[in-house]
């Protein structure tokens, strides 16, 4: 995703009106397969998300639903 790519775009639901650092979250739709067979992420399978500021997070957002 932070490369441009096009890899689908699944992001976790949030309260606008109650944000926490956590609310922006999205991963691929690959992702999303591991997501829903192991029901959540876990120890196992989330060592490989990025941290990205929220200015980011908008841009890359903008760039996967484009492509």
């Amino acid at each position: 995703m932070l490369h441009g790519e096009s890899m689908g775009w699944v992001q976790a639901e949030f309260d606008p009106h109650n944000r926490e650092p956590g609310d922006l979250m999205a991963w691929c739709t690959d992702c999303d397969v591991v997501y829903e067979s192991e029901g959540g992420w876990n120890e196992q399978n989330d060592s490989h998300f990025k941290v990205v500021c929220e200015l980011c997070f908008v841009s890359i957002k903008e760039n996967q639903q484009v492509l």
